[in-house]
């Protein structure tokens, strides 16, 4: 029933799933990040039209968020993480020019999130608005987990060495022990970071 149900929201042109709104007798529908981001991860990938998904993607990457990726601030690790997960999600799915694509954004997402986002001596320095502190670790470790920064099995787009990896690793381990040891999102920090050891 739920499985139906989904299938029936998600918009076939646009891959993307979000709220629907019926003006007169037309059916308008949005593009919701993190709707979308949801339901593809909950339901481990298993939803449609992953090609129209992955296009809609990139069309909306310099929208502000729930209909792009960037916050008041512009970009911010929480929205990467969910774009992330849905090109993890969407790459055995997508055309060649689209995993070209993916690895483009990526690398600009890489990028931004280790000279940005993260001090030299890892700290967290960009956090999206209203985010607290342990929030913005948990996202930041989450992006780069998912694309693989710490290890190497997990790099779905690309077969580049990160050789600094462990010294970031260390230093964001480091700043996790002064957080509130507690507090979900710090527990679920350190999860991710400790499938390293592994």
């Amino acid at each position: 029933m739920i499985r139906r149900f989904v299938a029936g929201w998600q918009d076939p042109s646009t891959g993307f799933f979000g709220a629907d709104y019926l003006v007169g007798r037309q059916r308008l529908r949005t593009v919701d990040l993190s709707l979308t981001f949801h339901m593809a991860r909950y339901l481990e990938g298993a939803i449609g039209y992953w090609p129209q998904l992955v296009d809609t993607l990139f069309a909306i990457r310099d929208r502000r968020y729930p209909n792009g990726w960037l916050d008041e601030i512009g970009l911010t690790n929480h929205n990467n993480y969910d774009v992330a997960v849905l090109l993890q999600f969407g790459w055995p799915h997508m055309r060649p020019d689209q995993r070209r694509r993916a690895d483009e954004e990526l690398t600009r997402l890489l990028d931004w999130c280790l000279t940005t986002a993260i001090s030299p001596d890892g700290e967290v320095v960009a956090r999206a608005v209203g985010e607290s502190l342990p929030e913005s670790y948990y996202f930041t470790i989450a992006f780069l987990d998912t694309v693989g920064y710490f290890d190497p099995s997990r790099r779905f787009w690309t077969e580049l060495e990160f050789r600094k990896a462990p010294v970031v690793r260390e230093r964001l381990k480091d700043r996790l022990v002064k957080l509130p040891q507690r507090d979900p999102m710090v527990r679920m920090a350190c999860e991710r970071l400790g499938r390293a050891d592994q």
